[in-house]
Protein backbone atom coordinates (compact mmCIF):
# COMPACT_ATOMS: atom_id res chain seq x y z
CA UNK A 1 0.00 0.00 0.00
CA UNK A 2 0.83 3.40 -0.72
CA UNK A 3 1.57 5.97 2.44
CA UNK A 4 -2.14 7.25 1.59
CA UNK A 5 -3.43 3.24 1.99
CA UNK A 6 -4.14 3.19 -1.41
CA UNK A 7 -3.48 -0.04 -3.39
CA UNK A 8 -0.21 -0.02 -4.53
CA UNK A 9 0.83 0.20 -8.23
CA UNK A 10 2.66 -2.85 -9.92
CA UNK A 11 6.28 -2.81 -9.02
CA UNK A 12 9.00 -1.55 -11.48
CA UNK A 13 10.10 1.85 -12.13
CA UNK A 14 7.07 3.27 -12.33
CA UNK A 15 5.77 2.02 -9.48
CA UNK A 16 8.71 3.21 -7.35
CA UNK A 17 8.62 6.73 -8.78
CA UNK A 18 4.60 6.71 -8.07
CA UNK A 19 5.58 5.91 -4.17
CA UNK A 20 8.46 8.19 -4.20
CA UNK A 21 5.91 10.94 -4.84
CA UNK A 22 3.93 9.54 -2.37
CA UNK A 23 6.14 10.11 0.13
CA UNK A 24 7.63 13.37 -1.08
CA UNK A 25 4.64 15.55 -2.26
CA UNK A 26 1.83 14.66 0.64
CA UNK A 27 -0.81 17.17 -0.57
CA UNK A 28 -3.39 15.78 1.91
CA UNK A 29 -3.76 19.04 4.20
CA UNK A 30 -3.33 21.44 1.55
CA UNK A 31 -6.31 24.19 1.35
CA UNK A 32 -7.86 24.98 -2.16
CA UNK A 33 -5.82 28.11 -2.30
CA UNK A 34 -2.69 25.81 -2.34
CA UNK A 35 -3.95 23.81 -4.51
CA UNK A 36 -4.85 25.88 -7.13
CA UNK A 37 -1.27 27.94 -6.52
CA UNK A 38 0.05 24.70 -7.25
CA UNK A 39 -1.85 23.78 -10.03
CA UNK A 40 -0.39 27.20 -11.67
CA UNK A 41 2.95 26.50 -11.32
CA UNK A 42 2.32 23.29 -12.50
CA UNK A 43 0.51 24.44 -16.16
CA UNK A 44 3.51 26.97 -15.78
CA UNK A 45 6.56 24.46 -15.84
CA UNK A 46 4.57 22.71 -18.51
CA UNK A 47 3.85 25.55 -20.94
CA UNK A 48 7.21 27.03 -20.55
CA UNK A 49 9.28 23.77 -20.81
CA UNK A 50 12.11 24.29 -23.42
CA UNK A 51 12.58 22.20 -26.47
CA UNK A 52 15.39 20.12 -24.60
CA UNK A 53 15.49 16.66 -23.45
CA UNK A 54 15.69 17.95 -19.85
CA UNK A 55 13.32 20.37 -20.42
CA UNK A 56 10.87 17.63 -21.95
CA UNK A 57 11.29 15.93 -18.99
CA UNK A 58 10.60 18.48 -16.57
CA UNK A 59 7.49 18.77 -18.57
CA UNK A 60 6.36 15.19 -18.06
CA UNK A 61 6.96 15.22 -14.56
CA UNK A 62 5.23 18.33 -14.14
CA UNK A 63 2.02 17.05 -15.95
CA UNK A 64 2.46 13.67 -14.05
CA UNK A 65 2.01 15.79 -10.99
CA UNK A 66 -0.59 17.83 -12.35
CA UNK A 67 -2.55 14.83 -12.85
CA UNK A 68 -2.11 13.48 -9.27
CA UNK A 69 -3.56 16.34 -7.98
CA UNK A 70 -6.58 15.48 -10.33
CA UNK A 71 -6.96 12.45 -8.68
CA UNK A 72 -7.06 13.57 -4.98
CA UNK A 73 -8.45 16.33 -4.84
CA UNK A 74 -12.13 17.74 -5.48
CA UNK A 75 -10.87 21.26 -5.31
CA UNK A 76 -8.27 20.59 -8.32
CA UNK A 77 -11.04 19.50 -10.68
CA UNK A 78 -13.60 22.30 -10.12
CA UNK A 79 -10.32 24.83 -10.39
CA UNK A 80 -9.72 22.96 -13.40
CA UNK A 81 -13.16 22.85 -14.82
CA UNK A 82 -13.11 26.56 -14.66
CA UNK A 83 -9.81 27.29 -16.58
CA UNK A 84 -9.53 24.11 -18.97
CA UNK A 85 -11.17 26.49 -21.95
CA UNK A 86 -8.33 28.77 -21.45
CA UNK A 87 -5.82 26.28 -21.30
CA UNK A 88 -8.09 24.74 -24.98
CA UNK A 89 -7.14 28.12 -26.38
CA UNK A 90 -3.63 28.01 -25.28
CA UNK A 91 -2.95 24.29 -25.89
CA UNK A 92 -4.92 24.04 -29.35
CA UNK A 93 -4.57 27.59 -30.90
CA UNK A 94 -7.18 28.47 -33.51
CA UNK A 95 -5.26 30.76 -35.45
CA UNK A 96 -2.74 28.85 -37.66
CA UNK A 97 0.24 30.63 -37.05
CA UNK A 98 0.35 30.00 -33.86
CA UNK A 99 1.34 26.68 -33.92
CA UNK A 100 4.60 26.85 -34.11
CA UNK A 101 4.82 28.05 -30.62
CA UNK A 102 6.52 26.35 -28.22
CA UNK A 103 3.69 26.75 -25.52
CA UNK A 104 0.90 25.41 -27.39
CA UNK A 105 2.81 22.19 -28.33
CA UNK A 106 4.03 21.87 -24.58
CA UNK A 107 0.17 22.09 -23.76
CA UNK A 108 -1.25 19.44 -25.84
CA UNK A 109 -0.01 16.61 -24.17
CA UNK A 110 -1.94 17.91 -21.39
CA UNK A 111 -4.72 18.32 -22.83
CA UNK A 112 -4.58 14.99 -24.30
CA UNK A 113 -3.77 13.44 -20.85
CA UNK A 114 -7.05 15.26 -19.72
CA UNK A 115 -9.37 13.75 -21.83
CA UNK A 116 -10.17 10.68 -19.56
CA UNK A 117 -9.85 12.39 -16.12
CA UNK A 118 -12.58 13.19 -14.16
CA UNK A 119 -15.07 13.45 -17.38
CA UNK A 120 -12.96 16.31 -19.22
CA UNK A 121 -13.35 14.45 -22.21
CA UNK A 122 -17.03 16.12 -22.26
CA UNK A 123 -16.15 19.30 -21.29
CA UNK A 124 -13.03 19.16 -24.07
CA UNK A 125 -15.67 18.90 -26.39
CA UNK A 126 -17.52 21.56 -25.31
CA UNK A 127 -15.05 24.16 -25.71
CA UNK A 128 -14.40 22.57 -29.57
CA UNK A 129 -10.97 20.66 -28.59
CA UNK A 130 -11.38 17.90 -31.53
CA UNK A 131 -12.14 20.21 -33.76
CA UNK A 132 -8.82 22.79 -33.09
CA UNK A 133 -7.23 19.62 -32.74
CA UNK A 134 -8.20 18.52 -36.64
CA UNK A 135 -7.35 22.13 -37.50
CA UNK A 136 -3.56 21.52 -36.25
CA UNK A 137 -3.00 18.33 -37.55
CA UNK A 138 -4.28 19.15 -41.05
CA UNK A 139 -2.06 22.62 -41.14
CA UNK A 140 0.62 21.33 -42.93
CA UNK A 141 -1.20 19.40 -45.49
CA UNK A 142 -3.39 23.19 -45.81
CA UNK A 143 -0.39 24.86 -46.22
CA UNK A 144 1.20 22.13 -48.84
CA UNK A 145 -1.78 22.64 -50.63
CA UNK A 146 -1.96 26.30 -51.04
CA UNK A 147 1.43 26.25 -51.69
CA UNK A 148 0.65 23.71 -54.68
CA UNK A 149 -2.18 25.65 -55.73
CA UNK A 150 -0.74 28.68 -56.00
CA UNK A 151 2.38 27.39 -58.39
CA UNK A 152 -0.54 26.05 -60.98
Amino acid sequence: ETPRGDAAPPGGAAGDDQLKMDADWNTDGWSAREIESALNALMREVRLAAPTDEGQKRRAKAQKMFLRLLKRHREAVQYVERVLEGLCHRGLPAAVVHMDDAEALNLAPLLAALAPAKDFARRLLDVHAVRRACRCVARRANLAAAIIQCRV
